[in-house]
C-alpha cells in the first residue's frame, strides 16, 4: 500500500479491504487494524467486508470492547452483520457473558434485518445464548 502512495496512487475502500482480507487470512489481526484505522484516518468510509472482516478478527481475538464498538459504528454507517457474522458475535458475547449486549444485538436482528422469532431463536441457541437472552 504505501508504495501506492508513493507512486502518488490513492487507494481506494477496495484496496483497503483486500489488505484487511489478506492480513486476516494470514493471521496479522495487529496489521489488518492498523490499515482499517489508517483507511478511516484517510478518510475513506469502510465497506460492509472491511467491517465483517474486522468484527470476526477483534471477537476471535477476545477484543469484545472494541468489537462491540466497531459493531455500532457499523450499524450507524447502515450496515447490517450477515447470518455468519451474526454467529460469531453471539458467541463471543456468551462466552464474556455480555447479556446487554446480547440482547441489543436481539434487538437490530429483529429491527434492521426483519428477523423472524424463529430464526432468532436459531442464532440463540447456535450460539448457547438462549438462557442469557430470556
Amino acid at each position: 500500500m504505501f508504495e501506492m502512495l508513493d507512486a502518488g496512487v490513492k487507494p481506494t475502500v477496495r484496496t483497503y479491504s483486500a489488505l484487511i482480507c489478506g492480513y486476516a487470512k494470514v493471521g496479522m489481526a495487529v496489521e489488518a487494524e492498523e490499515t482499517f484505522n489508517y483507511m478511516r484516518k484517510s478518510g475513506i468510509r469502510p465497506d460492509f467486508l472491511a467491517y465483517s472482516v474486522m468484527l470476526d478478527i477483534l471477537f476471535r481475538c477476545n477484543e469484545i470492547t472494541k468489537a462491540w464498538v466497531m459493531y455500532r459504528e457499523m450499524v450507524r454507517d447502515g450496515f447490517t452483520p450477515d447470518h455468519i457474522l451474526y454467529e460469531v458475535m453471539l458467541q463471543a458475547l456468551r462466552k464474556e457473558n455480555k447479556v446487554e449486549e446480547i440482547k441489543m444485538m436481539i434487538r437490530d436482528m429483529k429491527e434492521l434485518c426483519g428477523m423472524n422469532p424463529q430464526t432468532i431463536s436459531s442464532f440463540l441457541v447456535k450460539g448457547e445464548c438462549y438462557d442469557l437472552a430470556a
